[in-house]
């Protein structure tokens, strides 16, 4: 907070200002509160005592600091600073073993949105590392406003950030208490839009097929959301699906194919299903009849096209998630939104 920049021609002592009020709005100072003594200040700005006094002098005149003799210099009104300047924000990785493949392209993803709309992307710290999931040190931590932790948060590793940083906001893979500020992925949402898609091409049914057994919270959202559109438009609910791996979903999609129900859609949920359904639809399709048609639901960067035609992709991007997660950082610093906070994301078509 308190770094001066040596070689800016912006004298120091007024640079010091400006790093003790964003010390006060990140620590979340009140009036009456005690700022660092002197000997501190000097310290960590590394800077000569009579530029400390010099700026806290200053700050006193401008009504943001009280100075009492011997007690020490007190804030007296918290000062009010434009968002940009006032805020530092970080970025972190929490796996929970390792990085997953891919991972660091979906993070890259994220960090793209939760710059897009910053006026100021050199305040940002970015942490990547798998070291994440044993909580942040104080040394980087206080010198934070606002996080985003993405990954495999758990709650003991939030426990560590909310104890050091004011605002953390979770992008996590599985839920969480709901006692964390948290970017909340609409799946139901997603299915509903996917489902849609199949519907226009004529289907009159929907197999939604999803892997089993580990992701129930996510296959009750998919199965709620295609069970929406399909009884929106007179029909039936779908036929799920649970498949423990890519082998078996191949099998059943050939299964689905030759079945006699037609014209029919299915849905595969997660990028790996797709891609699956997909072999055994152009291994079959000479065989399969044109009124079967392809939908995919996936989170995570949009595919490229000529990879998954001839299905229809609804999706879920990290770009989105982290232009999510800003905006809900931003909110809470600023006392728009009260902790804690939920923000949900919409999906979107991809292809």
């Amino acid at each position: 907070m308190l770094r001066i920049d040596k070689r800016s021609p912006i004298p120091r002592h007024l640079q010091l200002q400006e790093g003790i009020k964003r010390m006060i709005v990140a620590r979340g100072l009140r009036p009456g509160d005690r700022i660092p003594p002197e000997r501190q200040l000097v310290c960590e700005a590394a800077v000569s005592r009579n530029t400390v006094r010099e700026a806290v002098t200053q700050l006193v005149h401008q009504g943001v600091l009280l100075r009492e003799k011997v007690k020490g210099t007190f804030v007296r009104r918290v000062p009010t600073l434009r968002f940009h300047e006032a805020r530092r924000f970080g970025f972190a990785l929490c796996p929970s073993g390792g990085v997953p493949s891919g991972l660091e392209l979906a993070c890259a993803e994220v960090l793209r949105g939760f710059l897009s709309d910053r006026d100021r992307g050199d305040t940002v710290t970015v942490l990547l590392s798998p070291g994440g999931a044993q909580g942040p040190g104080a040394a980087w931590a206080d010198d934070l406003h606002a996080l985003l932790a993405f990954g495999a948060v758990s709650e003991p590793v939030l426990r560590r950030f909310v104890r050091h940083i004011p605002h953390v906001v979770a992008l996590p893979e599985r839920p969480l208490p709901s006692a964390y500020n948290r970017i909340a992925l609409d799946r139901a949402a997603g299915a509903r839009m996917a489902t849609e898609l199949l519907l226009t091409e004529g289907c009159a049914s929907v197999a939604l097929v999803v892997r089993a057994p580990r992701k129930a919270r996510l296959n009750a959202a998919l199965a709620r959301g295609c069970d929406t559109a399909l009884r929106t438009h007179g029909h039936g609910g779908p036929a799920v699906h649970a498949v423990r791996g890519d082998t078996e979903c191949e099998a059943l999609v050939a299964q689905l194919l030759g079945a006699s129900h037609r014209p029919f859609g299915i849905l595969l949920a997660g990028r790996s299903l797709l891609e699956a359904g997909l072999r055994a639809y152009h291994r079959a399709r000479r065989k399969a009849r044109k009124d079967v048609t392809l939908a995919g639901y996936i989170e995570g960067p949009a595919p490229p096209a000529e990879t998954v035609r001839p299905a229809r992709v609804v999706g879920i991007s990290p770009e989105r998630c982290g232009r999510a997660a800003f905006a809900l950082l931003a909110d809470l610093s600023a006392g728009i939104a009260k902790a804690p906070a939920e923000r949900s994301v919409a999906p979107e078509l991809f292809v």
